[in-house]
């Protein structure tokens, strides 16, 4: 190290930044507020129910279903539902109550004709008379009662591929209500929801408040700093420097004895 470096003093810098005085009771009134939303746990969840109960219409819809599955029907629909039954088990085959009264009609008919005819040549009552009489009323049975049978066979038939929706009627009522029940459950979803974000936002309204509040007081308003920084010192150099300064003052002031004197002390 020459004569004229400086002396230099190692030193800790400390630097304290303090937050701005009139900053300082919000920034302690936030932090105590943190602390109590803290112990409090968080927000509460939500103390009713988080379902809505199944609705009347609802209910009674369904009710109404397994009455019809298990009584097969009422109403109206039970009286399509016996006359479907009714039709595919063969109640109606050869069972209309004036079948018989066409046939006789018929037959009376054909008796009178045929009767007529033969009398007429006077054959009535003879063997060729008997059997034209019979081959006629047996064409006429068969194609009366016949074709009825044929004609409810077919019936049936068709009843076999309508049944199935007749059978569904049956539980349409109870489709309609439950339909209505789910538009019910519906509009109170709505309203459930509606509660449950309202307590929602009311639980977290604290916290929301505090972010809103530190977030307002939280910036760089102002601070107060205390800073330590190095010394910088050449106490010896100064010394020598201050000591040349002062003999050369004197040596200005001297005269042309002075500086004789001077010489003979050195020669």
């Amino acid at each position: 190290m020459g004569l004229f470096d400086p002396d230099v003093t190692n030193e800790v810098t400390t630097t304290t930044s303090t937050p701005w005085d009139v900053q300082a009771p919000y920034l302690d009134y936030g932090f105590n507020q943190q602390r109590q939303l803290y112990d409090r746990g968080g927000p509460a969840y939500y103390g009713g129910n988080t379902y809505t109960p199944m609705a009347p219409q609802t209910e009674a819809g369904i009710s109404s279903i397994e009455n019809a599955a298990l009584s097969g029907g009422y109403g109206v629909d039970a009286a399509a539902n016996r006359q479907a039954r009714d039709t595919l088990g063969g109640t109606y085959l050869n069972s209309n109550p004036y079948l018989d009264q066409t046939y006789n009609t018929a037959a009376d008919r054909a008796r009178r004709s045929i009767d007529s005819q033969f009398a007429g040549k006077g054959r009535y009552g003879s063997n060729i008379h008997q059997d034209i009489m019979g081959e006629n009323l047996m064409d006429l049975s068969g194609k009366i009662y016949g074709d009825n049978y044929q004609k409810e066979r077919d019936r049936q038939l068709r009843m076999a591929s309508i049944a199935p929706s007749i059978s569904k009627q049956n539980y349409y009522g109870g489709d309609a209500l439950i339909g209505a029940g789910g538009i019910v459950k519906d509009q109170a979803n709505e309203a459930l929801q509606a509660d449950m974000d309202r307590w929602s936002y009311n639980q977290n309204l604290p916290y929301q408040n505090l972010d809103w509040y530190n977030a307002g007081i939280g910036g760089d308003f102002g601070r107060t700093e205390t800073m330590q920084s190095p010394l910088y010192s050449n106490s010896t150099g100064t010394n020598i420097l201050g000591g040349i300064g002062a003999g050369l003052g004197i040596l200005s002031d001297w005269g042309d004895d002075d500086w004789d004197s001077f010489k003979d002390l050195w020669s």
